[in-house]
């Protein structure tokens, strides 16, 4: 079999259907059945159930040729890769995924240093949650990403940045204000049982931060008064600044007008960098890592009362 080949086979199983893996490979639909027909024949196997309303599923024989497949290619591409950093002609397009806009100020400090060493080297910021994030860097559409995580992924080496404390967060005019950490005043800890029941507002179910926040609730068997919901941080630093309502937020996430509380015990928020295992790395990704952690070890002293050093203000 050809690359082209192979790569005609992963745009079938990818599809699960014959005419949109033709419109994606642009060929025509006759020619890939003609193929599919010709590459089962050879095996003497079935590759593919056929339902009646043309949609395909992958049979055992499927999968296990489709993963040979998806090794070929990764074999090649980081063959290829190789032979680029061996030839130091780099004129390409790193793709990395962040999950908001606040690392894009790192990202643009470290793209700056990272031209300055490969001039015909950009960059390409693309936004997703942090599930879409793993799955598009495990499927090779991001070349590195950079997210909180709770559990690290099999599949990926991970580069950890941040691991700070998640504290409770209230308006400065709260009573909850004179537990407040300030610099200079010995912390005061306080246990969420002690608010049971007060209005909270929370990040959707699906945010890294917000299964941190369960896996703690269990720990210490706390329920939490959801009233209301908001998709990013600081959305919610800005209504609980607005409100009487309490909320939980990591101490790289600043306001002047919210006040924050140490828990008892703490909860910890982790976030780095992470890339494809079985993936080669080319050498300018590498080092476009090296330069974001570096930037962000200098630039970030995340020390356990400090609360006044942000990403944002890099």
């Amino acid at each position: 079999m050809s690359l082209r080949e192979i790569k005609y086979f992963i745009a079938i199983a990818e599809e699960l259907n014959l005419s949109k893996a033709a419109k994606k490979l642009y060929v025509s639909q006759p020619s890939l059945s003609t193929f599919l027909a010709k590459l089962e024949s050879e095996f003497n196997t079935q590759f593919f159930f056929r339902a009646k309303n043309n949609s395909l599923t992958l049979t055992t024989a499927g999968k296990i040729f489709l993963d040979g497949c998806k090794k070929i290619i990764e074999i090649y591409e980081n063959m290829e890769s190789e032979i680029y950093d061996l030839s130091n002609s780099y004129n390409t397009v790193i793709k990395l995924g962040v999950i908001d806009e606040r690392f894009n100020f790192i990202a643009l400090k470290s793209i700056q240093k990272l031209k300055a060493l490969y001039p015909n080297i950009s960059v390409q910021i693309e936004m997703y949650s942090a599930h879409e994030l793993v799955d598009r860097v495990l499927n090779d559409k991001l070349d590195i990403a950079h997210s909180a995580y709770i559990e690290k992924n099999p599949g990926l080496n991970y580069v950890q940045l941040t691991d700070v404390e998640v504290d409770l967060v209230a308006k400065d005019t709260s009573p909850l204000a004179k537990y407040s950490i300030q610099p200079g005043r010995e912390e005061c800890r306080i246990s969420l049982k002690e608010v049971e029941g007060e209005p909270m507002i929370m990040l959707p179910p699906s945010t890294v931060l917000r299964k941190v926040e369960e896996n703690y609730f269990k720990k210490i068997d706390f329920k939490p008064n959801t009233a209301f919901m908001v998709n990013t941080h600081y959305s919610l630093l800005a209504m609980v600044a607005q409100k009487d309502i309490l909320s939980l937020s990591p101490r790289t996430y600043k306001s002047n007008k919210v006040v924050r509380i140490a828990l008892d015990p703490p909860m910890r928020y982790i976030s780095g960098l992470f890339y494809k295992k079985a993936k080669y790395i080319p050498q300018p990704v590498k080092d476009f890592i090296k330069i974001l952690k570096k930037l962000l070890i200098h630039k970030i002293h995340l020390k356990y009362n400090d609360i006044f050093i942000a990403l944002e203000n890099i």
